[in-house]
């Protein structure tokens, strides 16, 4: 087992000061508690640490549970899992537990809390050796027992042990934490990677982890290689369709759209899914995103986007095709980002697509139909077959630009001759 020490000072906050309370209370009825998981990983990378992961040893959960609350109000719904956490502030607090795999799925475990259960075991069941490290967060020891430093300092990623295989969504997992952290995986872990299968996986853990590498990446072609080298591109058939120079300019793409992210988390998924969906048809994209996401607003936008890509980068089209290529795809102000992720050299091209769009007022939401049916009740026009075939007739108009006001409408509306009836 490696030990080392931390300059480790807790945050001056109320999750921090808390943290350092709960530590001590347990410290004095004779348990241990560690801080686990990614926040030691992130907190010896400099990052700055948000929630706070303690493992607790040497003490029973009926003690555990009596010593905490006596200061702190507990949810205690995961308790059969081990698991309590301190309300209204980021903190998990779980006894070690071993897990075995009795059926499919992530459920499919029976856990037993072992309270005096070794560092190296307690670790072992954790995916990656850089989450698998703790941190004393009134010592500022670190527990190593699986190599996660010099892994971390190097920046790779290992499996920590056979436990991996036990849940597959851990390859994607890795596949996001490749993108955000820039790791390489180790050949040893792309090698069990490929033996693992996402048929058992639940759609929304998959997506969560899509999420992560899409929304929170930078380094989405090596963790494209890593789906690509560890087989897992089968499970995405339409891309693992593609040539490699279409996937390659997919992932410069996301790393050009990562770069100008805006925060909005639903612009910014569209965005990327459109830019995944680049080089295949309406119903490939549909097909890949529902595989990835139960989503089907996103579906039909992003494929609808997908489709449009190259137009902002290109000649400027004509003010009737820019506002009925606004109807199909939405927003046009996503359409120039996915296209500005794709062209980032065409600059002046997407800079006067943008600046027409705004002209014409279809840069956010596309157009909407000036004349509506109240505006031909007044006429006498009743509800029904002419009225909706009047109605088609002014918009497509309106979409080629005969009029641009209600009064221009209304006098529009004058010249329209009913279609004869059946």
């Amino acid at each position: 087992m490696t030990l080392a020490r931390l300059r480790f000072v807790l945050p001056e906050t109320p999750a921090g000061d808390a943290v350092r309370r709960i530590s001590e209370l347990i410290r004095s009825c004779g348990g241990r508690a560690l801080l686990a998981g990614g926040g030691v990983r992130d907190l010896l990378s400099g990052r700055e640490l948000n929630d706070f992961d303690l493992e607790v040893y040497a003490l029973d959960a009926e003690t555990l549970q009596k010593t905490v609350s006596a200061e702190f109000p507990l949810d205690t719904v995961g308790m059969s899992f081990g698991v309590m956490k301190i309300r209204h502030l980021p903190i998990d607090i779980a006894l070690p537990r071993r897990e075995n795999k009795t059926g499919q799925g992530h459920r499919g475990f029976m856990v037993t809390t072992v309270p005096d259960l070794s560092f190296f075991e307690a670790s072992a069941r954790r995916d990656f050796t850089v989450n698998a490290m703790m941190c004393d967060p009134l010592t500022g020891e670190i527990i190593d027992p699986h190599g996660g430093q010099a892994d971390l300092q190097k920046k790779i990623l290992r499996h920590v042990s056979s436990h991996f295989s036990e849940d597959p969504l851990r390859v994607l997992r890795g596949m996001q934490f490749i993108a955000r952290f820039g790791f390489t995986p180790a050949p040893e872990t792309v090698q069990l990677c490929r033996e693992l299968s996402q048929t058992e996986l639940a759609a929304e853990r998959i997506g969560d982890e899509w999420d992560k590498f899409l929304l929170k990446g930078t380094h989405q072609t090596a963790a494209i290689a890593f789906l690509r080298d560890s087989g897992w591109l089968r499970f995405y058939p339409e891309l693992a369709a593609l040539p490699d120079y279409f996937l390659d300019a997919v992932a410069d793409a996301l790393e050009y759209a990562a770069s100008r992210r805006t925060g909005n988390e639903a612009d910014d998924r569209c965005i990327a899914a459109a830019i995944l969906c680049r080089y295949l048809t309406k119903e490939e994209a549909e097909s890949l995103l529902a595989r990835i996401w139960r989503r089907n607003d996103l579906q039909k936008q992003a494929a609808d986007l997908a489709r449009h890509a190259e137009i902002p980068a290109g000649p400027l089209p004509a003010d009737p095709s820019l506002r009925r290529l606004a109807l199909t795809v939405g927003r046009m102000d996503l359409l120039t980002r996915i296209a500005a992720s794709f062209f980032p050299a065409k600059e002046e091209e997407w800079e006067r697509f943008q600046a027409r769009c705004q002209a014409l007022d279809i840069w956010q939401t596309p157009p909407v139909p000036i004349l509506q049916g109240r505006h031909l009740i007044s006429r006498g026009i009743p509800p029904g077959k002419v009225m909706g075939e009047i109605l088609r007739k002014c918009f497509e108009a309106q979409l080629d630009g005969k009029f641009t006001d209600e009064k221009q409408a209304l006098q529009f509306l004058e010249s329209v001759k009913p279609p004869a009836a059946d």
